[in-house]
């Protein structure tokens, strides 16, 4: 946890969501993931469901302010999302990649939809 005290105030919670896939906690997901993982996998999908859109380019800058978490590890939880096949790496070119290199950007899986 953070050492910043972080005080709860219910003037700052307001009745708005964004929904997560069911896959997070009904088919036991959570589980697998450490909770960085579940840090970053849920700024994207904040950062794309909760805006209404089926994919967008999410920088790393993004996740480390969203999450706290230092590049390297969003790195490692980034390509472990990727490897479960929640993610998708895109260059900044948008060209799916599997590349190292510091331009990076993710975006969610496709999710398929059943009847």
């Amino acid at each position: 946890m953070s050492d910043v005290p972080v005080k709860p105030t219910s003037s700052k919670i307001i009745p708005n969501t964004f929904q997560t896939p069911n896959l997070l906690t009904d088919d036991g997901l959570m589980a697998l993931l450490s909770g960085n993982e579940v840090k970053c996998y849920l700024v994207v999908i904040r950062k794309t469901f909760g805006w209404r859109k089926e994919r967008d380019r999410i920088a790393k800058s993004q996740i480390t302010q969203a999450t706290g978490l230092m590049k390297p590890t969003v790195d490692d939880c980034m390509a472990i999302l990727v490897k479960f096949g929640l993610v998708l790496c895109t260059a900044e070119n948008n060209a799916l990649t599997k590349a190292r290199s510091g331009l990076r950007r993710w975006t969610t899986a496709p999710l398929i939809m059943q009847d």
